[in-house]
């Protein structure tokens, strides 16, 4: 069950299916995360704009704009501290790993019907046989629940019907590693929305517990428990792989690279800065 999706590669195909279909609609590019390359398309000639930039130079792998937006939003609400705004900052002049190893998504276009009235996601995550599942509330005036951090783990949140889709999926695809995202049509029939193989592992160590092709619940684990961690650190060989796209020797590297730009930038903010707080806060009275 997918929500109905549309790829085109070339830009007359594209157009010619702007001019004949309906909206809202929703555009993506075939990687990212957080949601920050996905995009709520109003009407044809919003639809048209970013078409042609498919079809010209293309959209970077990582949108630090949006993500730089998304952090002063949680900043206002008092989610994430000033530190997260200001490495936002730093992203906005230092490319990160994705946008200096890869190149600019172009030469497609992907779109997908919009479902509305969805306030949440469910996303199941297998491993080694075993579904971890997370219920995602959207972002407050938002349509998108991937990257809000606003992650609901009862285990009585989580839609059954998810994981048994889940599973048979990943069985016939024979994965090693899996996370299904599921919105709900109209008539509240649970659709994938997204499938990806490298994720987060963090995320899923407040889960109560995961389920396995058998049925059965297990008790929860908590966080640091050592049967826990293995099932993510240790599942099957070369997994290590499928949770770091691309591998690097530092796994911390691009974030204290980060830490170390703003914390320069702090040091300096009053002799040459580029936002000072005040500035920073007058941004955060716009909606964005």
């Amino acid at each position: 069950p997918l929500v109905l999706s549309y790829v085109f590669y070339t830009k007359k195909e594209a157009i010619e299916w702007i001019d004949s279909t309906s909206f809202p609609k929703v555009f993506k590019l075939r990687g990212g995360a957080g949601a920050v390359n996905v995009k709520l398309i109003r009407n044809s000639r919003q639809a048209r704009k970013f078409v042609n930039k498919a079809f010209g130079k293309g959209y970077k792998p990582s949108d630090n704009w949006s993500g730089f937006k998304d952090r002063i939003s949680k900043w206002r609400k008092g989610r994430v501290s000033f530190m997260h705004v200001v490495k936002g900052v730093v992203k906005l002049f230092y490319p990160n790993e994705i946008n200096r190893k890869f190149h600019n998504e172009k030469g497609y276009a992907y779109f997908q019907d919009f479902m509305p009235k969805n306030n949440h996601d469910i996303r199941i995550c297998i491993v080694d046989n075993k579904a971890f599942g997370i219920k995602r509330l959207i972002r407050e005036g938002d349509f998108r629940a991937s990257g809000s951090g606003n992650i609901i783990y009862e285990k009585s949140q989580i839609d059954e019907r998810c994981v048994k889709i889940a599973f048979n999926i990943a069985k016939q695809i024979k994965t090693q590693s899996i996370a299904l995202d599921f919105i709900y049509s109209p008539d509240d029939k649970p659709l994938i929305v997204e499938i990806s193989y490298g994720f987060a592992k963090d995320a899923y160590y407040k889960c109560e517990g995961y389920r396995t092709t058998d049925g059965k619940n297990f008790q929860a684990y908590t966080t640091g428990d050592e049967g826990y961690m293995e099932t993510f650190e240790e599942p099957v060989p070369s997994m290590e792989s499928a949770f770091m796209i691309p591998p690097i020797e530092d796994e911390d590297y691009e974030e204290k690279l980060q830490e170390a730009f703003a914390a320069e930038w702090l040091k300096k903010r009053t002799e040459t800065p580029i936002f000072n707080r005040k500035q920073l806060e007058e941004i955060t009275r716009y909606e964005f």
